[in-house]
């Protein structure tokens, strides 16, 4: 993960950036480093609130054991993974939709 993380990062930010005025470059940076921090926040507490969620009510359905435990962490964790996977899937669709091809734009220069 820390290899794949590691190889996105560079692109994604030189997307982000991509047609910005050079005197603009830093609020774009910062704008994007925004962005990020609190989407990585904000989706880790929504899965981990979502997984929570789920292995609670599989708990209350049914007879504490051992088994019955792993098994409601197992089905927290899976759906929590399977809605990321989703969420995962809509943003390639949007970004091969919404991004341009090609070369990056020049940006504007002002006059």
């Amino acid at each position: 993960m820390g290899l794949g993380m590691g190889l996105i990062f560079g692109s994604s930010f030189n997307t982000a950036t991509a047609g910005v005025q050079p005197s603009d470059a830093g609020v774009a940076s910062a704008m994007v480093n925004t962005g990020q921090q609190v989407g990585g926040a904000l989706g880790t507490a929504l899965l981990n609130t979502l997984a929570a969620t789920v292995t609670a009510s599989y708990l209350a359905s049914r007879a504490p054991s051992p088994g019955v435990i792993r098994a409601a962490a197992v089905a927290g964790d899976t759906r929590a993974f399977l809605i990321a996977a989703g969420i995962f899937g809509v943003a390639a669709v949007v970004s091969a939709v919404v991004l341009p091809r090609g070369p990056n734009p020049a940006p504007a220069v002002r006059s």
